[in-house]
């Protein structure tokens, strides 16, 4: 009840501070503490399964910074978004780059710092990272069937159940290291 009632104070706090400069900018506020117990309950439920945080959704340092202690793994689409969280301290090895169009100087800079886990779902990113950073570890992103969601990223991400086979054969022609499926 404490910590409420302090962070409270200091929400409040925050809006005086806001008001008093007449700043109109928006704000969030985060419970950490929450964070790390959401984390535990994930790990008490799943053990096995290890999830990589989407840093596009919140940037935040301070998140990040919780985040990479507890140990979680990091989904990133940007180099930007890798030089981020490998200067928060994560290894390389807990980075998965998963833009579904890289740029080639971005393949050439996670090639650099040895992020080597990415994600492709169409034949001409395989020619793409086969030409750029062959020794890639890869992950096929399949299209998912969304269509009760509220927002369609199979529009965007994954290719098709019937794509598949055609996919996994160009990656074993181009001598491509495909390690799993999202």
């Amino acid at each position: 009840m404490k910590s409420l009632i302090r962070n409270e104070a200091i929400i409040r706090g925050m809006l005086q501070e806001l008001k008093i400069k007449d700043d109109e900018e928006p704000f969030y506020v985060v419970d950490v503490g929450d964070v790390v117990l959401k984390w535990k309950e994930w790990k008490k439920a799943m053990p096995r399964v290890e999830p990589f945080y989407a840093v596009k959704c919140n940037p935040d340092l301070v998140l990040l910074h919780v985040l990479a202690a507890l140990g979680v793994n990091f989904d990133c689409s940007t180099k930007k978004e890798i030089e981020t969280v490998l200067n928060v301290g994560v290894q390389p090895s807990r980075i998965i780059y998963a833009n579904t169009c890289k740029g080639l100087s971005h393949l050439k800079y996670a090639d650099s710092v040895g992020v080597d886990l990415m994600t492709f779902d169409n034949e001409a990113e395989l020619h793409k990272i086969k030409k750029t950073f062959p020794d890639a570890r890869l992950v096929l992103r399949i299209k998912v069937d969304d269509s009760g969601s509220l927002l369609k990223l199979s529009l965007k991400f994954g290719c098709d159940l019937d794509e598949v086979p055609n996919l996994l054969d160009v990656a074993k022609d181009l001598h491509l290291n495909v390690v799993g499926v999202r």
